[in-house]
């Protein structure tokens, strides 16, 4: 029974997309996100890490997949600092949100062009053509949040924010080039269906985070003194 569910399921995942001719390492991440997004779950939920939400850690992750982390943390700190100096350089305006948005992702998108083309100059083994256009993407819109972030939190929290972030995007980037799981969920796509069983599972902690244990160590010792 569980051989011929496999090969249902093979029939219509990695099969069907090897006819198609779709490439085998797209078909591998549309398996792998799933997990990521589970194990960025696990760190937020449990451990006590904060993000910039879920949705840019899991695409920064996919920039490490495809660029690697010394050139994804590259493009990240580039992106970092252009929006800082691009906030710093708006304030004196006194632009609305709106306004200021469209003048510091511009200042981001100029300034990261510049960055890229410096990059492709002192490395010319990763010229600018074999960085995807996503990549890029992706960043500018992390832009957009990251300075909503700097504007509701402040630089101090919003950079705490942004190296968290990051942390749990090279996890997440770690697990996405792991080539040994990569083949394995090729060959064996139905094992996508623990992640909903996973989710199930991680619902069920509902105590105090790993982080907010160790934050308050102090107080629990001296709970634990006085009942003795």
């Amino acid at each position: 029974m569980w051989h011929a569910i496999h090969q249902f399921i093979l029939s219509i995942t990695t099969e069907l997309a090897a006819d198609l001719h779709l490439p085998r390492v797209m078909v591998e991440y549309f398996l792998m996100l799933p997990f990521v997004v589970v194990i960025l779950a696990f760190f937020r939920h449990v451990v006590g890490l904060k993000t910039i939400g879920l949705f840019f850690p899991i695409l920064i992750a996919v920039i490490f997949a495809f660029n690697g982390f010394s050139y994804g943390l590259i493009l990240i700190a580039a992106v970092s600092v252009l929006t800082f100096l691009g906030r710093a350089i708006a304030r004196p305006f006194r632009l609305l949100y709106l306004p200021r948005s469209a003048f510091v992702i511009t200042f981001v998108t100029i300034g990261f062009f510049w960055t890229v083309i410096w990059l492709t100059a002192i490395l010319p083994e990763r010229p600018v053509e074999q960085v995807p256009l996503m990549s890029f993407l992706v960043l500018l819109l992390f832009t957009e949040d990251f300075l909503r972030v700097l504007g509701e939190r402040g630089a101090r929290t919003g950079s705490l924010l942004l190296g968290e972030t990051v942390l749990l995007a090279m996890v997440g980037g770690l697990f996405l080039r792991w080539f040994w799981a990569r083949d394995l969920l090729y060959s064996y796509p139905e094992l996508v269906l623990l992640v909903p069983v996973l989710a199930l599972a991680l619902n069920q902690w509902n105590g105090l985070r790993l982080a907010e244990l160790y934050r308050f160590r102090k107080i629990r010792r001296k709970l634990a003194t006085s009942k003795r």
